[in-house]
């Protein structure tokens, strides 16, 4: 016995929801902009443990654009440094995202204004 399938009518439109953006002049608030790159050297770098998912995660985007099998390879095998640069960024309404200490050796990225 087959099976019927239902055919679309050609009225239905599929939607797909998107995220509203802001206004170029409206602000977004402020925020950590997260970097990961491939290190060369660990000069200037302090190592730090992260879980194996979110090594493999940030591994599997760091494949894409880096050249070399050796590279690849190693990035593969957990073996490749990779390093995590923090930014302070984003927009204010009449001010800029800047890093303010809230207690000694604390930060937080938030609106700065001109008092």
């Amino acid at each position: 016995m087959k099976a019927k399938t239902a055919k679309k009518s050609s009225k239905t439109k599929s939607r797909i929801r998107r995220p509203k953006r802001a206004m170029a002049d409206e602000p977004t608030g402020c925020g950590y902009i997260v970097e990961w790159s491939v290190l060369a050297s660990l000069r200037g770098y302090t190592q730090v443990w992260v879980k194996t998912k979110t090594y493999d995660k940030v591994a599997a985007d760091l494949i894409k654009g880096v050249k070399g099998k050796e590279a690849k390879a190693l990035l593969r095998q957990r073996k490749q440094a990779i390093g995590i640069n923090y930014a302070c960024g984003g927009t204010c309404d009449g001010g800029w995202c800047q890093e303010h200490m809230i207690d000694e050796g604390i930060y937080v990225c938030e609106c700065g204004y001109f008092t």
